[in-house]
Formats: structure tokens, sequence, C-alpha cells
């Protein structure tokens, strides 16, 4: 009996309450830092549904310095294993003086050190609207454009 147990397989991320501390860098038509708390509830080995807030150091993303997202995310984990390939993808608002949209799908690998306890590194795109300040002669004008950005993450889970 001691044998069965022994060489009975270990799973990860099951069922249960989640929450996540984020940093995010994208760079690319917007440049954006910050961290972001997320929230979420593991339903099985594989899938997980939340909400996230965060806050931005922000460039060319509505001429503001700083903004709020505010989305809600979902997880895919591929395997039930120690470590795993994932994705991931939010999507929700940009919050800051003028608000838009924000929209970023990634994918990524999971490190777990626990069955709730994980650590993740991952890349993708994010999407969002920008405007864009110009001036020509004595006219002062903005337009509005969809931007998007290179992005970079890494996640602690517990």
């Amino acid at each position: 009996e001691k044998e069965a147990a022994s060489k009975k397989k270990k799973e990860f991320s099951k069922k249960g309450y989640r929450t996540q501390i984020e940093q995010t860098f994208e760079i690319g038509d917007f440049g954006a830092f910050g961290y972001d708390a997320i929230f979420g509830y593991q339903f099985n080995s594989h899938l997980q549904l939340g909400g996230g807030i965060g806050l931005r150091a922000l460039e060319q993303v509505t001429g503001h310095g700083f903004g709020v997202p505010l989305y809600a995310d979902f997880k895919v984990n591929f395997l039930k294993t120690k470590v795993t390939p994932f994705a991931d993808l939010k999507a929700g608002a940009l919050i800051t003086a003028e608000p838009t949209f924000y929209f970023s799908p990634s994918v990524g690998v999971k490190i777990h050190f626990s069955k709730a306890r994980a650590l993740s590194i991952s890349t993708g795109v994010a999407w969002a609207g920008c405007e864009e300040y110009d001036y020509y002669y004595d006219y002062d004008y903005y337009y509005y454009y969809t931007g998007s950005a290179f992005s970079f993450k890494i996640n602690y889970q517990f």
C-alpha cells in the first residue's frame, strides 16, 4: 500500500482561491512598467479565472503618467506537473483621465513550489488605446490609435 502511495503522481495547482503579485514591463507603441494584484479561483489543475488591478507608469498612453489596469484574468495550465507551460489572457480597461481598453494575451512557464505556490515568467503582447499630442503651426490636436507593445511578466502565486 505504501508503494502505491509513493508511486502516485503528484499534481499541482489543485482547486482553491489564489492571490498573485505580478510585475509587468511593456515596450512598443507605448511603454509601461508596474505591478498588479490578481485574485482568482483555481477550478481544477488546468483552469483559473479571476480579476486584477494594478498601477502602471505609462508613456504615450493617453498622455498621462500613471494608469490603473482593471481586468478579468483567465489562465490555462497545460500540465499537472511541477513545471508547466501556460497561456494567460487579460481583458479589461486601463483607467486614466481618458479611460481606454486593455487586452494582453501571453504564454509562459510556471514552476510550482507547492500545490498552490508558484513562480511564473511569461511573454506576450498588450494592446491599449493611445493618444498622441501633436501641433501643426498654431493648431494643437490629439489623435487616437490602438497601440501595441511587447510584454514581459514575472508572477508569484500564493
